[in-house]
């Protein structure tokens, strides 16, 4: 059997996977969203020759959407090797009251954690003079904190994550310490509820653009400089948000699976040229991945569609 038959077998039974499991669905509408904290920065592409030349400095900020109540709130804001963070406080204007009260703090370096940019937010003193009351909003159109991110000269292209910290540490009493922990009052103040939310990273990508505008690398969808099962995963999406599940605005969805490149991964993730984003192209390459990194094969695109 060829292998393009072999591969046009193989997508049916990835389709029927799509479909039985719901999986790369899109995400419910804005009015279902439960409290959603954000990161973004005013500029996420970088090209290497620009910084080649000298490092680059953007904002960034957090917003908080969908506003259903906070009393406190312990955050971390982390990121990738080779970014830095810096300068980051309470914004002013804040969306919430009471960024200028001393129980709230944005710590640069937290020594006892051995963590940076670590926020401990307090809301007003409830009725009983002793819990926290949630938050009232200051300011709805503002960030709740900013910052700066530092990319330095030389840096090589990839994309560079600034993220929520999730992880739990494990203080000397051997008490968990989550670094993501927010609280909502509830009118019991004997205790607290955990409110459903949503953690909405941000990416910094460099480019090399020694690769021509709009062409990028074939399969790379991510333009993060490899062939793999990411750039695989990132196809099925595609295929399942707009043909699949029927929202078929392609442009649109492509955008949000590489919000800096949408142009580039829509051109490279066409793998076999037929117009279409399918199975079967994440298929090819899964496939590519097998043979050039697992393998080691000395094989290219073209002898690989051809076989």
């Amino acid at each position: 059997m060829k292998l393009f038959d072999r591969l046009k077998r193989a997508a049916a039974a990835a389709a029927a996977l799509v479909l039985s499991t719901g999986c790369f669905s899109l995400p419910a509408a804005a009015a279902d969203t439960p409290m959603t904290f954000r990161l973004t920065v005013d500029n996420d592409l970088f090209t290497v020759q620009e910084l080649a030349e000298s490092e680059q400095v953007v904002h960034g900020a957090m917003y908080i959407e969908n506003y259903t109540g906070i009393s406190s709130m312990r955050i971390v804001i982390a990121n990738s090797e080779g970014i830095i963070i810096e300068n980051g406080g309470f914004a002013d204007p804040c969306f919430l009251e009471g960024r200028e009260e001393s129980r709230n703090v944005y710590n640069p370096y937290s020594q006892v954690h051995d963590v940076s940019n670590l926020i401990a937010w307090y809301g007003p003193y409830a009725d009983d003079g002793v819990s926290w009351d949630d938050t009232p909003v200051a300011d709805e159109n503002a960030a709740f904190v900013t910052f700066d991110v530092r990319i330095p000269k030389g840096t090589p292209a990839g994309q560079y994550q600034i993220y929520f910290d999730t992880r739990d540490l494990v203080l000397s009493s051997g008490k968990l310490y989550p670094l993501f922990n927010v609280h909502s009052f509830d009118g019991d103040y004997d205790d607290i509820e955990l409110p459903a939310v949503v953690r909405e990273d941000c990416t910094i990508t460099v480019v090399d653009d020694s690769v021509a505008p709009g062409t990028g690398n074939l399969g790379d969808v991510d333009s993060d400089g490899d062939v793999d099962t990411t750039d695989a995963m990132s196809v099925l999406q595609f295929y399942n948000a707009c043909h699949v599940m029927g929202n078929g605005n392609e442009s649109e969805y492509m955008e949000r699976l590489d919000p800096a490149l949408p142009e580039v991964a829509y051109n490279v993730s066409d793998i076999n040229g037929d117009g279409s984003r399918n199975t079967v192209d994440a298929l090819w390459i899964i496939l590519y991945y097998n043979r050039v990194t697992l393998l080691g094969e000395d094989i290219s695109w073209e002898q690989l569609l051809a076989e």
